[in-house]
């Protein structure tokens, strides 16, 4: 065991759901595909109430059954690479924790996502259900997440577990993921609230939230268990020609020195002439300040912070807001974006070139301001 586990009253049993939930997703590994992490939220971040062997399956369900708001990281973790990880955090921090990143990812047993329904700006139950059995094949199951009032998670089970053996591996089993995401958000007009990062936290069918709605599943096809094959999904002409613009935009900027689409000198000129900060940007954008340097997004459904903000930019742990992707370049939450990048994605629609042309006008008007011009016109005139 990496981490002590939460104690367990003796005389609580397994909740029958969350043993057979367990019990799907990993009926099919071996002791050597890793292990299993569950974990429960603090005020301003996620800590790990236990690791479980895959013959403690029942231990597991008993703890995620002991207490209510608890998560499970769906697939499999490596329990080496994470001791090593903590080892090094507790060096300089010996309360440090660790839950697991993409880079500690082991055994991948389903592509699995998060999808909020029947709130404000996402869609209705059916809906979501019917977008998700438009799929080239549909979920082998799907859980309630909020009872059966809220949204979904639901997961494309694979045949044989997964093994990540290398960055190549790694790559593949993420590209697989977030291309299948991209069809999903395609038939819900981009109304969902999920990122396709393969360290995944999920709520675990048959818990319970603080709320005393019950997590529970909707349906499951045991017979619908996939290849990767079937998971992949071919490239269209749309990808192939973005894909081919990207390359051709990196190979100019290596050629010339410079990003040609996000030339943010006229940005920085106009933020520093404002005196604007990332703390004005954000609330002039709607966000919510819940002390700390952390704030919420609008209309978020929970008070769990969006992002952690600074003097110099935000760093983003909610997969479900709008204006900013969450995922580093390693698929774990917690992006950084510059007050730059702050200022295009929350008031010019993420167009860096529109947002430096405004600036660029705006920095025009504010020096001419106080200029007299009326013997330029006055001489003028009959051009004019």
């Amino acid at each position: 065991m990496i981490l002590q586990r939460t104690p367990v009253d003796g005389n609580s049993k397994a909740h029958p759901a969350t043993l057979h939930y367990l019990r799907t997703l990993y009926g099919r590994c071996t002791r050597d595909d890793g292990v299993l992490v569950v974990c429960a939220r603090g005020n301003d971040f996620i800590f790990p109430i236990g690791t479980f062997r895959l013959n403690q399956l029942s231990e597991a369900a008993k703890a995620i059954h002991s207490r209510p708001d608890l998560y499970l990281k769906v697939n499999l973790m490596d329990p080496d690479a994470m001791a090593a990880r903590l080892g090094i955090k507790r060096e300089s921090n010996p309360r440090a924790v660790v839950v697991g990143n993409a880079l500690e990812v082991k055994t991948i047993v389903s592509l699995h996502y998060d999808f909020d329904a029947n709130k404000t700006g996402y869609l209705d139950r059916q809906t979501v259900l019917a977008a998700l059995d438009s799929m080239p094949v549909p979920p082998s199951m799907i859980v309630n997440s909020d009872s059966y009032c809220g949204g979904y998670h639901g997961y494309w089970l694979l045949q044989n577990p997964y093994r990540i053996e290398s960055k190549t591996d790694r790559d593949f089993i993420r590209n697989v993921s977030s291309r299948w995401l991209a069809k999903l958000k395609a038939l819900l007009n981009e109304k969902v609230d999920a990122t396709q990062n393969i360290d995944r936290l999920l709520r675990p069918a048959g818990s319970h939230r603080a709320n005393g709605n019950w997590v529970n599943l909707h349906r499951m096809l045991p017979e619908c268990r996939y290849s990767l094959l079937e998971l992949t999904l071919p490239i269209d002409e749309a990808e192939i020609e973005a894909k081919a613009a990207k390359a051709a935009k990196r190979q100019i900027k290596a050629t010339l020195g410079t990003d040609v689409e996000q030339n943010d000198t006229p940005i920085t000129e106009y933020l520093d002439s404002t005196r604007l900060t990332v703390d004005d940007l954000l609330e002039r954008a709607g966000y919510t300040n819940l002390g700390s340097n952390q704030w919420l997004r609008p209309n978020a459904s929970s008070r769990a912070r969006t992002l952690i903000a600074s003097d110099k930019g935000i760093n983003v742990f909610s997969g479900g807001c709008p204006d900013f992707d969450c995922l580093t370049k390693d698929g774990s939450p917690g992006a950084f974006y510059g007050i730059e990048a702050v200022f295009v994605n929350l008031f010019h629609n993420k167009d860096w070139r529109a947002a430096a042309n405004w600036c660029r006008a705006e920095i025009f008007k504010k020096q001419c301001e106080g200029v007299d011009l009326s013997g330029l016109l006055e001489r003028h005139k009959v051009a004019i």
